[in-house]
């Protein structure tokens, strides 16, 4: 069934991803449960024998500028544009900038790096019909590792949105090589409101991320980063699944998202 009405859950599209900072979630009516890794995998699917290179593969994907259009399925249609700009060091520490947490240092040693990202949405039977989310992804310079996100979203065509500050509560460690079958915990990040758009230090909820290595093809594999997140009372909002696919070359690209909403109805999202 199609999402009618207003729905909360509508209202945070395009805000939830680890390693990116901000792609999508929306409403619909369905059963209950939760998702789980691995769903919707293709039939026929081959476990690759392969080694990947992660670790560079992530660092080539975040230097160049990039753009992958997906089409929504789920509990609603449409489309989704997504993009991000090169990673680059910033020039200086700007107001906003100086709350956000990063390691000692001078102002300007390069130590941290940035780009922005937007995921633009064209939804079809929904409550929301536009969503535009803006986002300024922070990661550390050497090892591309993520320190955190700020940014919001704006609806049907609004100027003006609620941002969150949304960082890592210890130091992720990306892993270099993998390979199918492998997963791991990548971390916890911690959701706070802004105020003038400084970090305001209220508690808001937290992130549980994780990644599972899926099988594809006998040379490529899908690593699926897994995000659940919890309000103050740890109950369970939603899971995000966005799973990039890397190829024989180590070249790394979007592959999909998958989101689904917890609560009295189940409420899913697909985009490919």
């Amino acid at each position: 069934m199609k999402a009618i009405g207003n729905s909360p859950s509508v209202g945070n599209i395009v805000i939830k991803s680890v390693l990116y900072g901000s792609f999508l979630i929306l409403a619909g009516c369905g059963g209950g449960g939760e998702a789980s890794p691995g769903m919707n995998q293709p039939n026929g699917t081959v476990a690759s024998t392969n080694q990947f290179n992660f670790g560079s593969s992530w660092k080539a994907f975040l230097s160049k500028t990039y753009i992958r259009n997906l089409i929504v399925t789920g509990s609603c249609g449409g489309t989704i544009e997504y993009t991000h700009s090169a990673v680059s060091q910033p020039t200086s520490f700007d107001y906003s900038d100086a709350t956000f947490p990063h390691p000692l240092g001078s102002a300007n040693p390069g130590y941290y790096i940035w780009h922005g990202q937007k995921v633009s949405a064209q939804f079809t039977d929904c409550s929301i019909s536009t969503s535009v989310a803006t986002t300024t992804a922070y990661y550390d310079a050497k090892s591309f590792a993520p320190y955190g996100y700020k940014g919001g979203t704006a609806y049907n065509g609004a100027t003006s949105y609620k941002a969150t500050f949304r960082e890592f509560s210890s130091p992720v460690v990306l892993p270099e090589i993998v390979k199918v079958g492998n997963s791991g915990r990548v971390g916890i990040i911690n959701v706070y409101g802004t105020s003038n758009f400084k970090k305001d230090n209220i508690l808001q909820g937290t992130i549980e991320v994780s990644y599972v290595v899926e099988p594809e093809t006998s040379s490529s594999a899908l690593i699926n980063i897994i995000s659940k997140s919890y309000d103050l009372t740890m109950t369970l909002l939603l899971i995000d699944q966005t799973r990039y696919r890397i190829d024989k070359d180590n070249e790394l690209s979007l592959h999909s998202i998958e989101q689904d909403v917890s609560g009295p109805q189940r409420l899913q999202i697909i985009a490919r």
